[in-house]
């Protein structure tokens, strides 16, 4: 399967960006769609290149793609692809 590249504002983001296989924010996200849609809503990239749903008014939000929408992407990419089978 070929990497998808979408540009999202401020930078281009590879898709297989968002973490290791058994990520487990992302497995335990996957069975939760409503929450990871809305994360993937909220973070996203500001015209500063920095993520909209991290501000926060005591810190700078880290740079877009944000450990949120990272974790989120990943949980979405699981849930498209289905239960995982037992090995063996």
């Amino acid at each position: 399967m070929f990497s998808q590249v979408r540009r999202h504002e401020a930078r281009f983001v590879q898709e297989d960006e968002e973490g290791p296989a058994e990520w487990g924010l992302a497995v335990e996200l996957a069975g939760m769609s409503e929450v990871w849609r809305r994360l993937l809503e909220l973070h996203v990239s500001g015209r500063d290149g920095r993520c909209t749903g991290c501000r926060s008014p005591v810190r700078a939000a880290p740079h877009w793609p944000c450990t949120l929408y990272r974790a989120a992407a990943h949980a979405r990419r699981i849930a498209a692809d289905g239960p995982r089978r037992p090995a063996g």
